[in-house]
């Protein structure tokens, strides 16, 4: 895990979900299928970027934690299904953008999030460039970024 996208992801999620990270950062794997998933593709506006060819975002949520954050977007709300979806796709957007600037000032346009059920639906073989874990009292948050094979990005450093 790269420390500096973790701080980087960590401090959007805690302006964002009025929420921070409870410390240590390590936690359990949770399986993916407990998770509501949403991934959010990017590519380049012009040529190749340092992602190559595009890439994606991937947030996925414990149930009770999308709920919670949900609920604080809306001003209390109880979220529907789609509500949360649309809260993630939201968390995910800001995400996304917080990793492309952290890597590039290459302009990338970002696709419309959508729920994720099963294998990340990207056209290219991607890489995953990083993967940061963060838990909250409400439950797990897993943040992933893949690129293009091939592209230039890497999460050292």
């Amino acid at each position: 895990m790269n420390a500096s996208m973790w701080d980087i992801w960590a401090e959007a999620i805690s302006t964002l979900c009025f929420r921070a990270p409870l410390d240590p950062p390590e936690v359990e794997v949770t399986a993916t299928d407990e998770l509501i998933q949403v991934w959010l593709p990017f590519v380049p506006v012009q040529g190749e970027g340092p992602f190559g060819d595009g890439g994606a975002l991937c947030l996925g949520m414990e149930p009770a934690l999308a709920s919670a954050i949900v609920s604080d977007m809306l001003a209390g709300e109880d979220p529907s299904d789609s509500d949360r979806i649309d809260g993630l796709g939201e968390v995910a957007n800001v995400l996304c953008g917080r990793a492309i600037e952290r890597f590039t000032p290459a302009p990338y346009d970002l696709g419309s999030p959508t729920k994720l059920a099963g294998p990340l639906p990207f056209p290219l073989s991607p890489e995953r460039r990083a993967l940061c874990r963060y838990r909250f009292d409400e439950g797990v948050c897993e943040v992933s970024l893949f690129a293009s094979q091939g592209s230039s990005t890497s999460t050292e450093g």
